[in-house]
């Protein structure tokens, strides 16, 4: 088997969510002189006996991130971990539910997203405080200076398309599967150890999701429709999440023309351009909090007291009970009076820096690096030029048979993938000048030049 090498390996599953932030952890680790595989996960990881040794950089410590790690560790690849799951939980037992405990195994590095985060992992897997690193998440970084700049044009770009819009962002994967079905959406989370088919109690939590999910659901239905009645003049964009049901908002609202149901371009440029943001408890409610850009929690009036309290947008936005209270806050901010979000803002401020790092201060894709690059340093690692050769070129996978929900989820030219590189580098200033390979569909090599 070939040496261990400098090599940090980044697999992505979608591409509007995390592209741009593992691109920033990417330059990074080649100023630090690891050359860099990115792109979409399915053909990387299955390739993952082929491919030079070097780090595997996971984003989740569930059971089926921990069934991976195993055959990456097989083929002698380091593993290191964040927890993109965890970053919109507030409760320490939801964020310790989906780290598997057997992940002790097989994780060399967890990359926390903050102190409190970092705890649960140690409690969970037993890890000794020199596996744990906390440094926030590179998600975040994107929502700093200077790189928040690109999506403040992407705001204003759809500010001018589209007037002053309301942004809905759902997030009803349970309710409104992409799985096609309630049991299908089971079996997912039983796969990745969320849900134990034998446990009364998870059963009983999965049914209770189901019902929270539904009622999340309507109350994002009733507050735009209720939108659209009273403020006929303002527009509404709906971007649901990656797991729903498109069609189900396009069927609801298609004899409307003020309502948009769309996913193209990032979140990140919907958000900064809307006059308020809406969510039932999403990420991009917490990203809205990070950035300060006007959002709105809602809740459905049957779930004061149920599973909202979970997530972390629940604490750090303003929150509405009910679409009459939720479409009362939106007039105020449409018509102007944004004063009305910021009471508590010190308070909401405060507790989300108890669970993020990275916030302020140092980024957390600077910190991402460093943890690998010492990581590497702790193992034999040939640090001579680096040569993109699979051991078994005439094995190595030169494309994969993804299904079409795969495909949307990350498709990128070589050209794409080149431009939104050089674009970051361009915006951190100080980037090293490298080189791009084409390693597969959809899947790039950078190295320096």
């Amino acid at each position: 088997m070939s040496a261990l090498t400098p090599t940090l390996y980044l697999p992505v599953e979608e591409a509007n969510r995390e592209l741009n932030s593992k691109i920033l952890v990417g330059i990074s680790a080649i100023k630090r002189g690891m050359a860099v595989v990115i792109g979409q996960q399915w053909l990387l990881v299955n390739n993952h006996a082929f491919i030079p040794r070097g780090v595997i950089l996971l984003k989740g410590l569930n059971a089926r991130q921990a069934n991976a790690m195993r055959h990456l560790k097989q083929s002698g690849h380091l593993i290191a971990a964040n927890d993109e799951e965890a970053m919109g939980l507030a409760d320490q037992e939801y964020i310790a539910r989906d780290i598997a405990p057997e992940i002790h195994e097989y994780c060399d590095l967890y990359l926390s997203q903050g102190p409190i985060h970092a705890e649960i992992i140690k409690r969970r897997t037993g890890a000794p405080d020199q596996r744990v690193a906390v440094v926030g998440n590179p998600r975040l970084d994107l929502l700093r200076d200077p790189f928040r700049a690109a999506y403040v044009k992407a705001g204003n770009a759809n500010r001018e398309r589209y007037g002053d819009y309301v942004l809905v962002n759902t997030n009803h994967g349970c309710f409104n599967t992409a799985w096609g079905s309630r049991e299908a959406y089971l079996d997912v989370q039983v796969r990745i150890g969320w849900i134990d088919r034998n446990k009364p109690e998870d059963m009983e939590l999965f049914e209770r999701h189901i019902i929270d999910d539904e009622a999340n659901f309507q109350v994002n239905l009733d507050t735009v429709k209720l939108l659209r009645k009273t403020r006929p003049n303002t527009s509404v964009i709906i971007r649901p999440h990656q797991a729903e049901r498109l069609d189900t908002w396009k069927e609801l609202f298609a004899d409307d023309p003020g309502v948009k149901v769309l996913r193209e371009g990032s979140h990140l440029g919907w958000m900064l351009g809307a006059k308020i943001m809406l969510n039932t408890g999403c990420t991009t409610g917490l990203e809205a909090a990070v950035v300060r850009s006007p959002v709105l929690n809602v809740l459905p009036e049957s779930g004061k007291a149920l599973l909202q309290n979970s997530f972390l947008s629940n604490h750090v936005n303003v929150t509405a009970i009910g679409a009459t209270e939720a479409a009362r806050v939106v007039q105020e901010v449409v018509d102007g009076n944004s004063g009305i979000l910021e009471e508590g803002a010190l308070g909401r401020a405060a507790l989300l820096r108890e669970h993020h790092a990275g916030i302020e201060g140092p980024y957390s894709h600077e910190g991402f690096a460093e943890a690998i690059d010492a990581l590497l340093r702790t193992h034999d690692c040939d640090r001579d030029e680096f040569v993109w050769n699979p051991t078994k070129p005439a094995e190595y996978l030169s494309d994969l048979n993804r299904t079409g929900y795969q495909r949307e989820k990350i498709t990128l030219s070589f050209d794409r993938f080149r431009e939104i590189w050089n674009q970051l580098a361009a915006i951190i200033g100080d980037a090293p000048e490298v080189r791009f390979r084409h390693a597969g569909e959809s899947l790039f090599l950078v190295e320096r030049a």
